[in-house]
């Protein structure tokens, strides 16, 4: 979590094929990456101050979130996959 990118960060984090965010404090999204847009089919205006729950609608959203629990255990959770729902409401596989 923490502050949005410098404009030099979000240069270099639109141009890498990975999907990237960045959250606030309350879990609301202050970066968006444009592979995150086309991962999500989410345009990066509508993300932008929603809570990541909201715009992922993932199966870990609630129960398990990877962010949360790197955060609580200062070890980051990898290769986890996991399922989010896209607007249209179909489920995407991705890998944390």
């Amino acid at each position: 979590m923490g502050e949005r990118p410098d404009p030099v960060q979000q240069t270099i984090l639109d141009s890498i094929t990975d999907g990237v965010f960045t959250v606030d404090a309350e879990w609301r999204i202050t970066f968006f990456n444009r592979a995150a847009q086309r991962i999500t089919g989410v345009p990066r205006a509508s993300a932008l101050g929603r809570r990541c729950s909201e715009v992922f609608r993932a199966s870990i959203c609630e129960s398990a979130c990877a962010l949360g629990q790197t955060i609580a255990s200062g070890r980051p959770i990898v290769n986890k996959v996991v399922y989010i729902v896209d607007p249209q409401g179909s489920r995407i596989p991705i890998s944390v």
